[in-house]
């Protein structure tokens, strides 16, 4: 037996996976060009990141590759949940090198979360693999330029990505 969740009439619960396995092979091609953190890691976090996204939670993630405490490469993926006019790309483009020392994830939280209540907010927490908590790293891109855009679409479900370096 199988089952689908709709979110609206024009995107599933699949499409919502099928775009996040976009941003999911990023990262690990990252973390592997890197070697700054490890697959079992990147697949703990990106699990999460679905996760939201599958519960309409997430606007934006981000990928960040930090030297010195200064962002020195970032990939920025923007969910769109009404995506109209985008063919897909393929993931790719990650593997220029950067001199780095620290890999890191940064969610943005959708309205949708922020509405809810504390209680909620702390169920949905328990049950994700990584205890998230809120950044005090410089999240500035100021410095950098856009290298490289693609966008992951499934139906009107997507992300634009935009690569700082």
């Amino acid at each position: 037996m199988s089952s689908s969740f709709t979110y609206s009439g024009s995107y599933t619960v699949v499409d919502v996976r099928k775009v996040m396995d976009m941003v999911h092979a990023d990262a690990r091609m990252v973390a592997q060009a890197t070697g700054l953190r490890t697959q079992a890691y990147v697949d703990r976090v990106m699990g999460d990141v679905q996760t939201f996204a599958e519960s309409g939670y997430l606007e934006k993630i981000e990928i960040r590759l930090v030297a010195g405490g200064k962002n020195v490469k970032v990939w920025s993926y923007d969910v769109n949940e009404k995506v109209s006019g985008l063919s897909s790309d393929r993931p790719g483009g990650n593997l220029s090198s950067v001199n780095a020392n620290r890999m890191s994830f940064t969610l943005y939280y959708s309205d949708k979360w922020k509405a809810m209540a504390d209680t909620d907010q702390e169920k949905f927490r328990n049950k994700l693999a990584i205890n998230w908590t809120t950044t005090t790293d410089d999240l500035s891109v100021a410095h950098l330029s856009v290298s490289d855009e693609r966008a992951y679409v499934s139906n009107s479900y997507g992300v634009t990505r935009k690569v700082y370096k």
